[in-house]
């Protein structure tokens, strides 16, 4: 098993691409791998001949490097796109929770006035416009509740969190 895993490593094939390239069935390579079978003499000098040009093509493999450095700059590039969405997400949600906040803060200032008028002797005739100002209260009191505003509040936060780890990622590439 590990002849198996050190060429695997070494050569980054499949049993079944390694027998091919031997000219063996991928069972005669499977046991070779586990220690069952010896190879034919002609497949031991194949695979000696792939592991030298594996070994010559890690030692001069610019190939890979280029590859990494491309995958690095769309990672970079990606992890960038992603942090001004949520840039912009959380602006959102900071919009949300001032809207939320001011509504809520006149909707109270709206319920204490009514409260006055009342228990005021002055606006006797202002039953129906105190009932349609407590409706609209309500309502805007309903939607914005606190329940609205924490949810705001931890969707800011999560947001947040994600903007700090992909910010340290990007420090990381």
């Amino acid at each position: 098993m590990k002849k198996g895993n050190n060429i695997k490593s070494i050569l980054g094939l499949t049993q079944e691409e390694v027998a091919t390239l031997l000219g063996i069935s991928r069972s005669q390579w499977s046991m070779y791998e586990v220690g069952q079978r010896d190879l034919p003499k002609a497949a031991k000098i194949k695979l000696v001949e792939l592991l030298s040009s594996a070994k010559k093509v890690k030692s001069n493999s610019k190939t890979v490097a280029k590859i990494i450095a491309t995958e690095k700059k769309e990672t970079i590039q990606e992890l960038e796109k992603s942090l001004h969405i949520l840039t912009h997400q959380i602006q959102l949600v900071e919009q949300k929770i001032t809207v939320a906040t001011k509504i809520r803060e006149q909707s109270f200032a709206a319920l204490q006035f009514i409260n006055e008028l009342k228990h005021s002797d002055t606006y006797n005739d202002t039953d129906l416009v105190l009932s349609t100002i407590q409706n609209r209260v309500d309502k805007q009191l309903k939607k914005y509740s606190e329940k609205y505003l924490t949810q705001l509040l931890l969707k800011k936060e999560t947001l947040h969190y994600q903007y700090m780890s992909l910010t340290e990622k990007l420090k990381s590439l």
